[in-house]
Formats: C-alpha cells, sequence, structure tokens
C-alpha cells in the first residue's frame, strides 16, 4: 500500500534546525565548506532577523538543531543566541567540532 502525500501539516515540527552562519575554521575533506566547495554564499544570520524567527515558533517548537553547513560557535556572540533560545525554554543541540574549547 503506497502511503499518500498530503500539502497539510496539523502540527508543527518540534524540532528545527538552525544555521546560524555557513564558516568553518577546519577544512575537512568530506565538507563542502571546509573544501570552499558550498554553492551558495557565505553569511551570517543576523540577531535581530534570529530573534524575530525564535519570537514566531517559540510557542510551538521544543528544541532546536544548533548546526548546519558550518562551525556554528565561531562567533563571540554565539552565547547570546543560544541564551535567548533558552529564555524561551527551548532546549537547545550544538553540533562542533570542539575547537572553539581548545584555549
Amino acid at each position: 500500500m503506497q502511503r499518500k502525500q498530503s500539502d497539510t501539516f496539523h502540527e508543527p515540527p518540534p524540532v528545527i534546525i538552525m544555521e546560524p552562519h555557513c564558516f568553518c575554521n577546519l577544512t575537512c575533506l568530506s565538507c563542502l565548506t571546509g573544501q570552499g566547495k558550498l554553492q551558495r554564499p557565505a553569511g551570517k544570520m543576523s540577531y535581530p532577523s534570529f530573534k524575530k524567527l525564535v519570537d514566531e515558533v517559540s510557542p510551538w517548537l521544543k528544541a532546536v538543531q544548533w548546526s548546519g553547513m558550518g562551525e556554528p560557535l565561531l562567533y563571540e556572540d554565539s552565547l547570546d543566541y543560544l541564551a535567548y533560545l533558552s529564555d524561551a525554554d527551548i532546549q537547545v543541540r550544538v553540533d562542533t567540532n570542539g575547537h572553539v574549547f581548545r584555549n
């Protein structure tokens, strides 16, 4: 039996992936960002845009996966972004290569 696709959602997703930017401090062979082959402009999500998005989704969102095509903790203000999520009672899961914790 084939499952019917629907274009109607009854509930929003409980988890979303947020990509704060697409820069990295490594050059991993398996990564498009690290190899400079990512086929889209590099950039950073502005804090006002981020806050607007969080405010729109916070009534139903349970968790954010803070990751993407880069190292999400490269910027000094990363903790401000993560604190805003926490203040909105949204769980945060971070994918990091851990190099920012070396110093």
